[in-house]
């Protein structure tokens, strides 16, 4: 094993729904700086966060072997008047990214974290369970 790689034991991974609302990324790097203390790697897997990481850096800036793997897609805003099936297709390709993002770190974590739109992924949170993780919905 070499120095620079982690235990999985000692490693998390926290799944956030890309929501748009930049508050969500306010809540998720604070309680990335939090887990960072805890954990010797943090992983975040969301969506949209590299676009607000100018908000946030403050806050991440303290964590200590933090991971973003960003899906770089997130739902459109509310007023944003866009077609239904460019909403759904985009949903759609949220789900899968989340499913690709899950199976690809699988053998880097442990325990996974399920912060915001918990609902929404479902699917991924039984994936993961399915291959003997530890979920902690938060």
């Amino acid at each position: 094993m070499s120095p620079n790689r982690f235990v999985s034991k000692d490693s998390i991974a926290i799944f956030t729904f890309p929501l748009p609302s930049p508050t969500n990324y306010a809540l998720l790097a604070n309680l990335v700086t939090i887990l960072s203390h805890v954990y010797a790697r943090v992983i975040v897997i969301t969506g949209g966060l590299i676009k607000h990481i100018h908000e946030v850096i403050d806050e991440i800036a303290h964590s200590n072997n933090v991971y973003i793997y960003d899906i770089g897609l997130k739902l459109p805003l509310r007023d944003y008047k866009s077609p239904l099936i460019v909403k759904v297709f985009t949903y759609v390709k949220i789900q899968v990214k989340f499913l690709f993002a899950a199976l690809k770190f699988r053998s880097e974590f442990e325990t996974a974290l399920f912060f915001i739109g918990i609902p929404h992924m479902f699917f991924i949170l039984l994936i993961l369970r399915l291959l003997k993780k530890k979920i902690v919905v938060y």
